[in-house]
């Protein structure tokens, strides 16, 4: 996999949809513009769709997938057919080489975290983390979980990460109702 031919790094991108992407980035999802270099996030005029931000995703040191997002609130998200997201964990890399991880379901609030306070976040893309994601847990001796609390389904990634991680796990919870994408700093 390789990223599109016409993404532009989205620092890069002069136009009027990328002023509005870093905006949204900046100010909607507290992501600065040195985390948007740090995760090469880029744009795109994705097919049918519109303008898109685009995420490279990484695992061990191979491009395996690309995250699409509509730079507004409540805006689509798509990955390309065939993406291993059961198999692999976002910022996987980044997080082994630091020994230690908080896990989040979405890889927007793994790197908003990750940009307010320097912590180490990997995304299981969903509140359903695999068997396969679990065993790629086990090179760490420190665990993290921070939940979406903006629904039932978020306590499913603690409920299927705790059995098997175990008693050196930190819980990190933001306000009820709420995810660490609808939280300002202070709540997180």
């Amino acid at each position: 996999i390789q990223m599109p031919d016409n993404s532009l790094f989205l620092l890069s991108d002069t136009s009027n949809n990328a002023r509005i992407a870093r905006n949204w980035l900046n100010y909607e999802r507290h992501i600065n513009n040195q985390s948007i270099e740090k995760y090469q996030i880029c744009s795109i005029n994705y097919p049918d769709i519109g303008y898109m931000i685009a995420i490279p995703i990484y695992f061990q040191s191979k491009l395996v997938s690309i995250f699409y997002a509509q730079p507004i609130k409540g805006g689509l998200k798509r990955y390309p057919k065939g993406s291993p997201q059961g198999r692999i964990l976002f910022n996987y890399d980044r997080c082994f080489i630091e020994k230690r991880y908080i896990m989040m379901e979405s890889i927007l609030d793994a790197i908003k975290v990750d940009c307010l306070f320097g912590e180490p976040c990997m995304s299981c893309f969903t509140n359903m983390i695999s068997s396969k994601q679990l065993a790629l847990l086990n090179e760490f001796s420190e665990h993290g979980i921070m939940p979406d609390l903006d629904g039932l389904r978020g306590w499913d990634l603690v409920t299927r990460m705790i059995p098997f991680v175990g008693k050196s796990t930190w819980l990190y919870f933001v306000p009820i109702g709420k995810d660490p994408g609808d939280c300002n700093q202070d709540e997180l």
